[in-house]
């Protein structure tokens, strides 16, 4: 872990007054990744974020240098969030009421700073906070990298998701249990077809994990939920922008 990290919570009021560091973190992170990131689309993209109960965020610094963060909500009973998901799903699996599901929708670490356990750092704190259930994200099914660190960091699949709008992407639904109340076997709440699916992925996964494990897990410092894309998810207006991207091991 870099020396002199320092990791705070943040209220959408307390963070207010970030806003240009939190662009300046976006653009960054961002760099090499296409016209489409831009400081216009990330600020209306916090600007729908934000106001939404329970938005929290925690903050990386350096000094005086903000150099990573993680934010999310929890999704409310009006969530669209699950519009999308295909297959039979279990019984209350897409029921929420303000309480029972944490979404996580940016992880960003700026370009100097990765590659340092940074990434990791916010991910627990912010998750160890939580009073959900659990908690959730989406990635896409090609990312094999990000799937390591994801089961490396206790992330289990749940399903997979499209999102309604035309030409938008596959992906893979990914939850985590936060409270007790949540079973840790996330199987439970998954149709037989894909916990089969699971499994496999999980035994090959497990094949080549002790070689690329510490590489991925330690370098996961963007996490880009859509793979370097914009999910063009109703949850998200215009789309969930968050990156994902480990450095291949």
């Amino acid at each position: 872990m870099v020396e002199n990290l320092r990791l705070g919570h943040h209220t959408a009021t307390q963070a207010e007054g970030m806003l240009g560091d939190l662009v300046d973190v976006y653009l960054d992170a961002h760099a090499d990744d296409g016209p489409r990131y831009t400081a216009e689309r990330y600020e209306q993209q916090l600007a729908a974020h934000m106001p939404r109960q329970g938005w929290e965020l925690v903050a990386a610094w350096i000094g005086g240098e903000l150099v990573g963060y993680i934010y999310g909500f929890p999704l409310g009973t009006d969530t669209r969030w699950w519009e999308g998901i295909e297959g039979p799903v279990p019984d209350r699996f897409t029921e929420e009421n303000g309480r029972r599901t944490f979404g996580v929708a940016e992880l960003l670490v700026r370009r100097a700073w990765q590659r340092q356990g940074i990434a990791r750092a916010l991910h627990d704190e912010l998750l160890s906070n939580r009073q959900e259930e659990r908690a959730t994200l989406l990635v896409r099914p090609d990312n094999t990298a990000a799937q390591h660190a994801y089961d490396s960091w206790g992330w289990q699949l749940a399903g997979r998701l499209r999102p309604a709008r035309q030409g938008t992407p596959l992906f893979e639904v990914h939850v985590k249990a936060i409270q007790r109340s949540f079973p840790t076997n996330a199987n439970e709440y998954l149709p037989q077809s894909l916990v089969e699916s699971s499994s496999r992925h999980v035994r090959k996964s497990r094949c080549t994990r002790h070689v690329h494990l510490l590489a991925v897990a330690v370098s996961l410092e963007t996490v880009d939920l859509n793979d370097g894309g914009t999910v063009a998810h109703p949850e998200f207006g215009d789309g969930l922008q968050a990156h994902e991207r480990p450095t291949p091991p």
